[in-house]
């Protein structure tokens, strides 16, 4: 666990913390993915291969390298190679080296690039500064993670932020004891439920998901979360949620599509 202090910390931290989680949160890198994903996959088709067939395996291979090299920044890369030596064998054609480095380059591309801020992620962090601890804790390569952190240039509304390999409830405790934060008058702020929400639930938090187009990892099964899960459509609902949560019971008149409990 790596731990920044942007320097901005306050004297006297309130007890209540909000914990954002990054990629795809506050700023956007599923479409880096998906950017990559279709130039690697024209690189493929240019060498005569079957670029849905390359895309299924790659897909595949990727989430089973989970496990293997986590969310460090050869895992992609070296899901597209696979990708393609496994095509090339089904096809019975050989491996062509020039077409491996320009896969490689091709797929490693994504990492140095600037990731998009979500719309009103400054805003919303300014907004809620004031009365809480606002705390990022995302998970990756460290390397690409610092990037995208200075990138966004939303370090400085932040009193402490976490690079992590994964999260967990241990995670999440960890951190909330590093800061000084009361577990039930703390928040997870994500875009998944298994890996910014349910664990964060577990150890006595409350939970919000904003609904964001994730890969197949961030849809697996979170198992059973503990208590009701706010969900928001888009970040730029989540002072108001709130707000609104402070004042007592939910008002019954909504939005549509933003705070909808989901059951546990």
């Amino acid at each position: 666990m790596e731990v920044f202090r942007p320097g901005t910390a306050r004297r006297t931290p309130p007890a209540s913390a909000i914990v954002f989680d990054g990629d795809d949160t506050l700023w956007v890198t599923q479409w880096l993915y998906d950017q990559a994903e279709q130039e690697t996959r024209l690189i493929v088709e240019s060498a005569g291969l079957d670029g849905s067939r390359w895309q299924e395996i790659c897909r595949e291979r990727d989430l089973a390298n989970v496990a293997r090299f986590g969310f460090n920044s050869g895992r992609f890369p070296t899901s597209v190679v696979a990708a393609y030596t496994q095509l090339c064998e089904e096809a019975v054609v050989p491996v062509q080296l020039d077409v491996v480095r320009e896969l490689m380059q091709a797929a490693s591309s994504m990492f140095r690039r600037r990731a998009p801020l979500v719309s009103g992620a400054a805003e919303v962090l300014e907004g809620l500064r004031p009365n809480h601890q606002l705390i990022l804790v995302t998970k990756g390569d460290v390397r690409v993670q610092q990037k995208r952190i200075r990138d966004s240039g939303l370090a400085k509304y932040f009193d402490a932020i976490f690079i992590v390999p994964e999260k967990s409830a241990d995670v999440f405790r960890r951190v909330l004891r590093d800061v000084g934060a009361d577990p039930a008058q703390s928040w997870s702020v994500g875009n998944s439920l298994p890996s910014d929400v349910a664990p964060a639930m577990a150890v006595g938090m409350r939970g919000v998901w904003v609904d964001a187009h994730v890969w197949e990892y961030e849809k697996r099964d979170p198992g059973k979360v503990a208590g009701d899960v706010h969900k928001l459509a888009t970040l730029r609902g989540l002072p108001d949620l709130m707000r609104r949560i402070a004042e007592g019971p939910m008002r019954r008149h909504q939005k549509p599509g933003e705070d909808r409990g989901l059951s546990a």
